[in-house]
This record gives structure tokens, C-alpha cells and sequence, in this order.
């Protein structure tokens, strides 16, 4: 990277950290369980909507849909419409009861209703996919800062690592409004990024001339892959912790379900964005191995 993308860099950072940082100080005055692991019960729909639309958006969703674009075209970009429905579904038929269901994890939900023992099951399923999801959120984080500042893997990781832990030593109410900070940047950057794009293309009459046929057709996966998509996305998202635990710090019923319906439009809306950047990719940077790569590649060439 040059300076100037040095400076952007940790123009961007600081802030993410002060807001981190401020959002802690309050939870640690307040010093209770309920603070810590669900934000005082008193999240918005602006920080749940965010919050919740952020979790996923910086990886899987970004980076990874940009990256079956780039391979696969503009059928690449039903990646995010597929996560929709599991957000309507849950939004629309769960949200409520998530919200006042009295618990702070589904697994604590289930053992209070069930037995102990589906407490224990639910538990260690949820870790094992935890433990799956942070696998993959890593992977994508320390891919990006390698590619962007060429700091070493390893190091890119640990930096990742430590990021995380200070943003979330705060609590819930850290996470939240970092996650709200960080999804205004990301997506103003996205839509940025799609004009430049095409401008680097020589315009979309110029990008359109160059692609193999086929590459703009939404239908060239098929049917059963996309659906696919949809049913790993409703059995994901419909019990991911990360999503729950927003509903259930939302301050009201009204808001959890803001927060599940606003993440679906937001997942459809930013799609073609997403298509666009991908196909255009492919011609700008042709050649590459590791799809993970090609955003971060994209934003240094």
C-alpha cells in the first residue's frame, strides 16, 4: 500500500476504536451480565439493523460473494439473496419470542424448557459451529490485511485476533456499535467501489464487450444451487448465535424484528453491487487462484 492508503487506513481505525472503546467504559460502569451479554436490554432498531446486517457482511458476504462473481458472473450474486428468506422466516415467525424469551442463548432458551441435557447438546452444536464461523471470518480478515499491507499471514492473524478481542471485552454494547460504525464504511465503500470499477473497465459497454457469453445471466448456476444456498443459509442463520443475541438485546419486540427484515432487504439490495464488482474483476484481474483475494486485489491495483 502507499501512504495515503496507510493514513486512510488508520483514519478509519481510530475511530472504530474510540467507539469501542467509549461503548465499554459505559458497559464496565454498569458492571452486570445483562449489560455484558445483552447490552442493558436496550438496543435500537438503527444499532440492531446495523449490527445485525454487519456480522456476516465483511466475509462470507462480501469478500466470498465478490469471489463467486468473479468466477461464475452475476449468477455469483444470488450468494446474498439466498440468506433473505432465513432472515424474513425468522424475522416474520421468531423475533417476538426470541426477544422475550427470558434467556440470553438459544442453548440456555432450550435447557430452561426442555432438560438440562438438550442444554448440553445445543451447547456443544453451537460451538462447533461457532468454531467453523470464526474459522472462516479469520481466514477472510488476515487474507485481506495480508493483501492490502503485505504484513505476514501469521502476523496478519494475530492482528485479527487481537482486534476482536479488544472490541469485545467491552460486551455486547461494543460489538454493536463498532459492527454499526464499521457497516456505514463498508457499504459506502462497496458503492464507491462499483463506480470505480467500471470507470477502470473502460465503462460497462467496454466490460459487457469482453465477457465470456453467458457471464451476465443470473440463471447460469441453475436452480438447485442457489437453493442450495437458501437452505444452508435458513438452518444457519434461523439458530446463529450472533443473530439471536441481537434479537434478544433488542429493546422491544418491534425492533427484533426490524433488525432480521432490515438484514434481508439489505442482503437483496447490495447483491448487484457486489455482481458488478465481481464481473469486472474478472477482466481486471484476471488469473487469480484464491478467490478470497480478489476484493483485496481489487482495491490495491
Amino acid at each position: 500500500m502507499a501512504a495515503i492508503d496507510y493514513i486512510v487506513f488508520i483514519v478509519i481505525l481510530i475511530p472504530v476504536l474510540f467507539v469501542g472503546w467509549f461503548s465499554s467504559k459505559r458497559s464496565r460502569s454498569i458492571d452486570t451480565t445483562k449489560e455484558f451479554l445483552l447490552a442493558g436490554k436496550g438496543i435500537n432498531k438503527l444499532q440492531a439493523g446495523f449490527s445485525m446486517a454487519a456480522t456476516d457482511f465483511g466475509g462470507s458476504a462480501l469478500v466470498g460473494a465478490i469471489g463467486y462473481c468473479y468466477i461464475y458472473g452475476m449468477s455469483g450474486a444470488w450468494w446474498n439473496p439466498a440468506a433473505a428468506p432465513a432472515f424474513l422466516l425468522v424475522g416474520i415467525f421468531l423475533a417476538r419470542r426470541l426477544n422475550t424469551m427470558g434467556s440470553a442463548t438459544l442453548p440456555e432458551y432450550l435447557g430452561k424448557r426442555y432438560s438440562p441435557a438438550v442444554k448440553h447438546v445445543t451447547c456443544a452444536m453451537h460451538v462447533c459451529a461457532s468454531v467453523a464461523a470464526l474459522a472462516v471470518q479469520f481466514t477472510v480478515s488476515c487474507t485481506v490485511l495480508h493483501v492490502l499491507s503485505g504484513i505476514d499471514l501469521t502476523v496478519s492473524l494475530i492482528i485479527s485476533m487481537a482486534l476482536v478481542v479488544a472490541l469485545t471485552s467491552g460486551g455486547l454494547r461494543s460489538v454493536v456499535n463498532t459492527d454499526s460504525a464499521l457497516f456505514i464504511i463498508i457499504v459506502l465503500s462497496v458503492l464507491a467501489a462499483v463506480p470505480v470499477t467500471l470507470s477502470a473497465a473502460d465503462g460497462w459497454g467496454s466490460l459487457v464487450s469482453r465477457l465470456p457469453e453467458g457471464f451476465l445471466r443470473f440463471d447460469r448456476l441453475g436452480f438447485w444451487t442457489p437453493m442450495s444456498w437458501v437452505l444452508l443459509c435458513t438452518l444457519s442463520y434461523s439458530t446463529n448465535q450472533h443473530y439471536i443475541q441481537r434479537m434478544v438485546a433488542a429493546r422491544d419486540e418491534g425492533t427484533a424484528t426490524f433488525a432480521a427484515v432490515f438484514t434481508a432487504g439489505f442482503y437483496v439490495a447490495i447483491s448487484l453491487a457486489l455482481g458488478v464488482i465481481g464481473t469486472a474483476a474478472s477482466q481486471l484481474l484476471p488469473g487469480i487462484e484464491d478467490t478470497n483475494t480478489v476484493f483485496p486485489e481489487l482495491l490495491v491495483s
